[in-house]
This record gives C-alpha cells, structure tokens and sequence, in this order.
C-alpha cells in the first residue's frame, strides 16, 4: 500500500513538473532576450559555413550591406515616423521658430530632461549607446538640430534633489526596477504626480526663473507613460489621494503642472518670449485648460517618440518639416463620464483565492461607443433631436453640447500651410466589396506640406435597426492615405480604395449561412462619402446634406458640396444612385 501511494505522489509531482516545465518553456523563450540581458547569458549560437550541411541551411539575405547601414536606417524610419506622426494642435504663429529663436530655449518639466520614449519594456528600454545612432532624447535631438538650451535649467533638472523627486520605482519579475522617467500606474493602481512643484525648483536652484529672460522661448513638456499591465483608471480613483493637487483625472493636469506652466506664462510675459507645449503621451489627456489658455502659443503632440523620433520633433519646432499628423484619438474634456470610462472597471472574483495569480478581470463594455463612435453619434442626436442626447447625463455640466465635451476630435491635426480637400468620385462595386474614392487635395497656403486624406461614411440607420438594437456610428473611418509634398497652389488627387467591411454593422439577430445567428449587414438607403480634418468635420459635412446649419446646434456649418451620396436601393445590389451637388446618376452593377 505504501509502493502504490509513493507511486501515485511521484505521479502527482511530475505531472506538475511537467505542467511547470512547458509554462515556463514558453515564458523563457518569450523572455529569452530580457533573461540573457539580465543574466548576462545568450541564448543563439553562431556556427561556421563548414560545420552546417549546406542543404539544410538557411541564409537570411539582409537588405543592409553592413550593421551601421541598419541602425543607421533604423535612425531614419523612427525621425521620418515621428516627423509624419506628431500632431500640431494649436498654433497662434509661434511656430516654426526662427533661426534666431532656437537659439535661446528654455526647457522645461523633467519629462523634457527624462522624457517617455515607449512603453515600458518597450523602446525605453532599449537604449543603444557606442553605436553609430545612438538613441536620442529631447534634449541631444535639439542640440543636434543647432538649438542652444538654457543650461541653468539643465543642471537644475539634473540635479541629485530633483531627481529624487521623480525617479519611479516598479517591481517587475526581476525585481525592482528604478527609472528617471514617467511610469503608468499598474492595474487597479493609482497615478502619483512626479512633476516637481515650483517651490521644489526654487529650492534646487534660487535663480532659475531669472535664466528665463535671456532664453525666453519656453517649452514645457508634459507627459503619460504607457506601459504591459497597466492602466489609468478614470476619475479621482485613479489618483493617488496622497499628492493633493487638484487632479480630477490621472490623464488631467496636477497643480504641481499647472504652476509650472503659470511660471513660464508669467517669464513669457515679462521677456516677450513664446510659450509651447509638449505633450509626451501615450494616452488622451484632458488638457482642455491649455487649449483655452491664451498665454499657451502653440501645442505639439509628440507620443511616444521611442529611439530617434525626437529628431523629427526637433525638425518640426524649427520649421525643416511641416507637420501633418493627426490624431488617433479623441481628447476628450473630461474622460471618466463616457461610456468607455463608466463601464471599465477592474473587478474582483467573489471567490478569488490569493494563491492563483489571477484573480480579477478587465471589463470594458461599452460596445461600438467608445472614443470618436460615442461622441460624434451624440452630437448627430443632439443635432437631430433624437433621443435624448442632450440631456445632462454624461454631461460635463448642463445640457450636453459637443464644445464642452471635446476639445479635440479624433482626426485632427493642423500645419503650417493650408489645404482644401474636394471629393471627386465614389465607385462603389459590390461584387468585390469596395469604394474607389478620389479626393483631390489643394495646398492653399504658403508652405510645402503633405496633408493626410481621412475617407469617413456615414451609413443608414433604419427602423430595422432600431428594433433588433443594431449598433451604428453617425460617422466611421474606412480609409486614408497621405499625399506627398505639395508646392503653394499646387494640388495632388489621392486615389483610396476602402473595403465595405467597414460600412456594415453587426446584427447579432440575423440568420447567417452557418445556420445560426450573428452576421454583418448593410441597409438599404443613403451612404453619405465624404472627407475632413478629423470625424467632427466630416459628420458636419453629412449633417450639412441632410439640411441642418448651426440653427439645429451644429459647431460649424458644415461643407454639403464635399459629400457624395451613394443609395443602395436593395439588398443584392443590383441598382444603385449616386449623387453629387443634387445631380442623380443612375449605375447598373
């Protein structure tokens, strides 16, 4: 009896063993890189042609003739990336700066001196330093690009007191791990502010506010980390209750940033400087405040450039580069009350058990509503007087109006010249499932530039689908593209070809060829083309051709000349009109 109960315990413990040795088979070969770097071992082995059989041998043909043609075109792809992807969100004139003016910089806000170059584990990380393109921060980009920083500033912020302030400490699988730079508070976690106030730069240096007046041209950056595992959760709840700073959001500003911004306003002022904000984020913020504030010239959205996009954030502050990003997101005015905010929520199990790992889940339920979907379909109720869109629920105060909801709307970006967009052509052909669109793009200013082309569609909502609850934006993305350089009063036609895919709507009661239920669909009637900067444009377009103006409520009255209406008559397809300008075309399929 005791052979068959040593039997079944060895059983038992190398079915465990077994168990463990294939979860942490496939951790280690994850990891393999991290482990090698931490353990200082490696994982690959290098062997000579001669000790290979040269059937079975694979040669990997690179497309760089030596390793510093690699990471030399690395350096150029992250600069290009960042040059095309970073976003100017507000410009009164202040940029580009002059050749005079990159001459007397001040730099301020540590994530200028330290700043979030990608996620943790991610670009951050990977710091290559004796290289032929060593990665770059904001500070050497600048200083390649020709700029002259205020060095008073520069010592300050890296000064043995200040960064005892925001050196962050996160425990990983390896430990503790120590970083001068901006980390996102894990799951569950709270935001704790790292900004040191302006009382802590006093204290590090009495003099740094007289440097101002020599090297007035001021720029703050203000930065969210991102990282694996981790999350801002909405409202005051993610805020760590210990900073008191007045921070209604972990993604809003703290007082310890907004009187570092007021201390540059006031050097601006007294020296006839410039003052520009720098946004280092991976995430929306609600920085609604300095878009309303006047001594505020210029906002630039940088992300996360990783190894050597400061480089293109250098090029662009200098005008070598004309910005045309726009943005992926909605920056909304107060995040915590939309749909995506109000229905996420770190949940516990009720019998969650301390020895398992994992114990809680994520929940996100807020269907198609989230971001541009949610608050661009309550803007079209509001002005459609449908629904009950305006009432105060989710409202930042009052009755719901989109301007003090959003301050800026997925899509948007502007530039240093000027561009007119006219949709020339919709060809829809069902039996392949796509929509060749032409847009023809002007540049109407004074400057080269590319400019991006973003296809929205605003599709039918019937009474089909209000009795079966099918989900419908009042207006999607289905394509873009971006033109090349285009010269003052010269103009480029982009040709997109969306897929249909992205016109159809789930309907989760329909019948479907497997037998079941659940399939995507399209309705009968008008699908409204047409192209803008940013979803909010566009949909003022639409609401224009359906015959509302700012009489109904809309921000803007919208452009109804730049939408292209296609009707689909019936369900296979076989008619169709289009129409442009109240002209009808008839189309056999």
């Amino acid at each position: 009896m005791r052979k068959s109960q040593i039997w079944r315990g060895l059983s038992a413990v190398s079915a465990m063993l077994l168990a463990l040795s294939a979860t942490a088979g496939t951790v280690v070969s994850d990891h393999r890189t991290d482990i090698d770097k931490f353990l200082g071992t490696s994982s690959t082995k290098i062997v000579s042609d001669e000790e290979v059989d040269a059937s079975e041998a694979y040669t990997y043909q690179s497309d760089f003739a030596t390793s510093k043609d690699l990471v030399t075109a690395m350096a150029d792809i992250g600069e290009r990336m960042s040059e095309e992807g970073s976003v100017l969100l507000k410009n009164n004139g202040a940029l580009p700066l002059t050749a005079d003016e990159i001459g007397k910089v001040s730099l301020l806000g540590f994530s200028s001196y330290f700043p979030n170059k990608g996620a943790i584990l991610g670009p951050t990380a990977a710091e290559n330093r004796g290289t032929d393109a060593d990665t770059v921060d904001l500070v050497g980009a600048l200083e390649a690009r020709g700029f002259t920083l205020n060095g008073t500033l520069k010592d300050m912020y890296n000064s043995d007191g200040l960064k005892a302030i925001f050196k962050s400490e996160v425990q990983t699988w390896t430990g503790t791990m120590e970083y001068l730079n901006l980390t996102a508070p894990a799951v569950g976690g709270v935001y704790t502010d790292k900004e040191p106030s302006v009382a802590d730069l006093d204290k590090a240096n009495g003099g740094w506010r007289d440097s101002l007046a020599a090297n007035n041209v001021l720029i703050v950056t203000i930065g969210r980390a991102g990282s694996e595992n981790a999350d801002y959760t909405p409202g005051e709840a993610g805020v760590n209750p210990a900073d008191g700073l007045n921070q209604a959001d972990p993604l809003g500003l703290s007082d310890d940033e907004r009187g570092l911004i007021a201390a540059a306003a006031e050097a601006k002022k007294s020296s006839g400087g410039k003052l520009i904000v720098l946004l280092n984020n991976g995430n929306p913020m609600e920085i609604d405040e300095l878009d309303k504030n006047a001594d505020i010239d210029a906002i630039v959205h940088v992300g996360t450039p990783g190894s050597y996009g400061f480089y293109g954030v250098a090029d662009i502050l200098k005008g070598d580069v004309n910005p045309s990003g726009h943005l992926t997101d909605t920056y909304a005015v107060d995040n915590s009350i939309s749909p995506a905010a109000m229905n996420y929520g770190d949940l516990q199990w009720a019998n969650a058990d301390p020895a398992h790992y994992i114990n809680d889940a994520i929940v996100e339920a807020e269907g198609i509503y989230t971001g541009y979907k949610y608050y661009e379909t309550r803007y079209a109720d509001t002005v459609l007087d449908q629904g009950g869109a305006d009432s105060e629920v989710g409202s930042t105060g009052g009755a719901w109006q989109y301007a003090n909801e959003v301050t800026y709307p997925f899509g948007y970006g502007l530039s240093y010249t000027t561009f007119e967009q006219k949709i020339l052509s919709v060809d829809v052909d069902l039996e392949n499932k796509t929509a060749a669109v032409e847009v023809e793009v002007t540049n109407t200013g004074s400057v080269a530039g590319k400019d991006a082309v973003q296809l929205y569609v605003s599709v039918p909502y019937t009474d089909y689908d209000r009795e079966h609850l099918v989900e419908k934006s009042a207006i999607q993305l289905i394509d873009f593209g971006k033109t090349g350089i285009i010269e003052p009063g010269q103009k480029e036609t982009v040709a997109l070809t969306a897929d249909l895919y992205y016109m159809a709507s789930w309907d989760s009661t329909a019948d479907n060829a497997a037998g079941t239920k659940g399939c995507y669909i399209l309705d009968a009637g008008d699908y409204y083309f047409t192209v803008g900067n940013g979803a909010h444009e566009a949909l003022n377009n639409v609401l224009a051709a359906q015959g509302r103006t700012v009489a109904d409520g809309m921000t803007a009255d919208g452009n109804a000349e730049n939408v292209i209406t296609w009707t689909l008559d019936n369900l296979d397809g076989t008619t169709f009109a289009q129409s442009k300008n109240g002209t009808n075309v008839e189309n056999q399929l």
